[in-house]
């Protein structure tokens, strides 16, 4: 932004999101997965503010346009939420109070580091590419590992 001369602004991000849809070659799980690359990718670029398009699926569309289906709920019913509901529950539950720090990634994995104020440190790892087991080594003792729905 400094080379165009507008200076140092934040970058907002009004609207994000991917989709769930087996016809648009997505999954619950993949949608989930993305979710969680594009707030932490977001946050390793600068992102100042990031929103996830959106809460519902756009029902009237689903059935003509596949990649509509890309809210957090299925449908419109709060009583049933997507993966990509807890994952986004996860990612804010386990980085509150941490900023992005920086990248860590390997050949097989992606991970990015995320501190505290005191220095306490949390990463967030994904294996790349998507759907391969990849290992990441960390260099002190204590490591609690949690999935994308928060789960040990």
């Amino acid at each position: 932004m400094a080379n165009a001369g507008i200076g140092d602004l934040p970058v907002y991000v009004p609207e994000t999101g991917f989709w769930s849809s087996a016809r648009a070659n997505s999954s619950e799980d993949y949608q989930a997965r993305r979710l969680a690359e594009i707030f932490v990718l977001g946050q390793a670029a600068g992102v100042q503010k990031l929103a996830w398009f959106e809460v519902f699926d756009a029902v009237g569309l689903v059935d003509q346009i596949p990649t509509e289906e890309h809210g957090l709920f299925w449908g419109t019913d709060l009583s049933r939420p997507k993966k990509a509901y807890w994952a986004y529950r996860t990612l804010t539950a386990e980085l509150s109070g941490y900023a992005y720090s920086r990248a860590l990634s390997t050949g097989q994995v992606e991970a990015h580091v995320f501190r505290a104020a005191d220095g306490r440190e949390k990463i967030v790892v994904w294996s790349q590419p998507k759907d391969q087991a990849g290992t990441f080594t960390v260099g002190w003792g204590c490591v609690q590992g949690v999935n994308i729905t928060g789960q040990p």
